[in-house]
């Protein structure tokens, strides 16, 4: 997977792809016969390919791989070959072949299936082939191909992967396992039996006279191939194949797979295993591998190349912004769960919005970050919160870039404002990123006084005169109006009488 950054309108995209029409072809990496490859032996066998550095062994033989990207894929799985002696050939593993939906990340489980040993000489059995198998992590199968069952230099033919789920029975009658389980054996002639294949949840057996450790063992249990038993028998193939016998009589072994095939004495052949494949298109082919198994992944659509932008790379808080993505014929984002080519989003606080676009079943993301600009911390003060009527005072506020004060829509870091009634002025403040905050602040008006004056006899009055109590100017004889020293304009001023 390749990932470029790419600066579009000032803002970082990120932008991830992969090549298309990827095939990842897994291999026995060199091993040989009831054990799978080691890390080593896989790191070396993947170095030049596209499964370099990307496969991971933690159970000998069984390759862990994550899937590079949401996608779908052809899965081709084919067993190995039981073993051969001179003139005799192994039965040939089962190829399977499904269409499967991955997605990036999820991690299979990969065997391939290895070859039941060869052997040389005039009454001899060799071993099982092995199944190859891919699951999830969950050891749920998603596709298996049956290996070939052994061989013994006497009549018959030899036994192939099958593409039923059921392995197949040995020539001499052990039968073959189902639903999963490894094969057994017969034992109708009073020797022993070689080992029967293992398949995927339970190992082969019981398997007659013939050692315990013939048997093959089941996939969750570690897919080895079962030993040969006796020095003119040979040993079953990694991927659960069983071992041969020299027990009083040549006893070939079950082929591995998702059932494991049977095994019996003095047979000609080891059953065939059986074989699984949830996939759609299917391609099944019994018997079709001549030699060692194989895991082959091959996405199918082109992977396409989303670019994302925005209509505003940074806004206010809570301000909408338009994300656009194009590349892929659908497009779903997170945060958020949008969907569509253009979406509209008001983020509080710096996000990074990832988009998955998809065509054609395959999908590839891209990230863009919206950068959240606070308001101003505002605030607002009065150079007299109490007045009179109609006097002034000079509101001041802090913390912006600009102001705009309602009601009066005056600009300015201070006004002078002269209300008539108590009044709550709202300032609206715009910082150098163009985001705005507001706050109030209330001038109270003070109640006038009502003042009465009364004089409690007749004064005489040389015109004019002045009172302590104000300035009037009529003659002594009439009636006047005072005009008090009052600090506040419109007190009420009462009549009286000289």
């Amino acid at each position: 997977m390749k990932k470029i950054y790419v600066i579009t309108f000032g803002f970082l995209v990120s932008i991830q792809f992969l090549t298309a029409q990827t095939t990842y072809t897994f291999t026995n990496c060199s091993a040989t016969g009831q054990f799978g490859p080691t890390q080593g032996q896989v790191t070396a066998a993947y170095s030049n390919t596209t499964l370099s550095g990307l496969v991971t062994i933690n159970t000998q033989g069984i390759q862990e791989w994550l899937v590079p990207s949401t996608a779908t894929y052809t899965i081709e799985v084919s067993g190995a070959k039981g073993g051969d002696l001179p003139g005799y050939t192994g039965g040939y593993g089962a190829t399977m072949i499904g269409t499967f939906s991955l997605t990036s990340g999820q991690q299979l489980k990969i065997v391939v299936g290895q070859m039941g040993i060869n052997i040389s000489g005039s009454n001899v059995a060799s071993g099982g082939g092995g199944g190859s198998f891919v699951t999830d992590n969950n050891n749920t199968p998603l596709i298996i191909g049956g290996g070939g069952g052994g061989r013994r230099n006497t009549s018959g033919s030899p036994s192939h992967g099958n593409t039923s789920t059921s392995g197949s029975n040995s020539c001499g009658g052990g039968a073959g396992g189902s639903n999963g389980n490894g094969g057994s054996s017969s034992e109708p002639y009073g020797g022993g039996t070689g080992g029967p294949g293992g398949g995927l949840l339970t190992n082969g057996g019981p398997c007659g006279n013939c050692s315990s450790t013939s048997i093959g063992i089941a996939f969750v249990n570690g897919a080895a191939g079962g030993y040969a038993n006796g020095g003119s028998a040979s040993s079953g193939g990694f991927g659960c194949g069983g071992g041969g016998c020299w027990c009083y009589r040549g006893t070939p072994g079950g082929g591995g797979g998702y059932s494991g095939g049977g095994s019996g004495s003095n047979d000609g052949c080891g059953g065939g295993g059986g074989s699984y494949n949830n996939g759609t298109n299917q391609q099944n082919t019994t018997g079709l591998n001549t030699g060692m198994g194989a895991v082959i992944i091959t996405q199918l659509c082109v992977v396409p190349t989303i670019t994302v932008s925005a209509s505003l790379a940074t806004v206010c808080v809570g301000s909408p912004t338009t994300l656009t993505a194009s590349g892929g014929t659908t497009y779903a984002w997170m945060p958020g769960s949008l969907t569509g080519a253009s979406v509209v989003v008001s983020p509080t606080a710096t996000t990074t919005y990832t988009v998955t676009g998809s065509s054609s079943g395959c999908s590839a993301t891209a990230t863009i970050t919206i950068t959240v600009n606070t308001g101003s911390l505002l605030s607002a003060s009065a150079s007299l919160l109490n007045i009179c009527s109609a006097s002034n005072t000079i509101l001041t506020a802090t913390g912006a870039t600009s102001y705009t004060w309602m009601p009066g829509n005056l600009i300015g870091a201070s006004v002078t404002v002269n209300p008539l009634v108590t009044t709550t002025y709202t300032v609206t403040g715009t910082n150098s990123f163009g985001c705005t905050s507001t706050t109030t602040i209330t001038i109270t008006i003070n109640a006038s006084p009502t003042v009465t004056a009364t004089i409690a006899a007749p004064i005489l009055f040389t015109e004019p005169f002045t009172s302590s109590l104000g300035q009037m100017s009529t003659n002594a004889s009439s009636n006047g109006a005072w005009a008090f020293n009052n600090s506040c304009p419109g007190a009420i001023q009462s009549g009286h009488t000289t």
